[in-house]
């Protein structure tokens, strides 16, 4: 259930930037996950823990930036993100003048987080533009 749900950490970044979607856990104010289906209201020192799936969801429809996580030979992973529908993020190639590869990730996993701290972070850089 562990790989469902984000981490603790994760989740508080998500609460700092506004996210307050229903879930079908939280984080308590022990910082242990619970599972309640639905929970909306959260006292000060709690919060929201959404799925993978969910964030990604989230971050596709609402955001505008589709990602994914692909393979060429089943051993070592990437993402991209579509950035303002014409921009690739992505860490298949690293900005270089020789664009060489980027180092891969062992697993889907290391790549989905990878990913979503990716996401996050464009998302905090928005959120700081709008400010500015």
């Amino acid at each position: 259930m562990e790989k469902v749900f984000v981490s603790y950490e994760i989740a508080l970044e998500l609460k700092e930037l506004g996210f307050n979607e229903p879930c079908f856990g939280y984080y308590d104010c022990e910082r242990d996950f619970q599972f309640l289906p639905n929970k909306s209201k959260f006292l000060e020192c709690e919060f929201a823990a959404p799925t993978f799936s969910q964030l990604f969801t989230l971050f596709r429809e609402k955001y505008q930036l589709p990602s994914w996580i692909y393979t060429s030979d089943n051993i070592k992973f990437y993402y991209s993100i579509l950035k303002n529908k014409r921009y690739m993020v992505s860490d298949y190639y690293v900005v270089t003048k020789t664009k060489a590869p980027a180092k891969p990730y062992e697993t889907y996993e290391e790549a989905q987080l990878a990913c979503l701290l990716k996401l996050i972070e464009i998302l905090k850089n928005k959120q700081n533009d709008k400010q500015t």
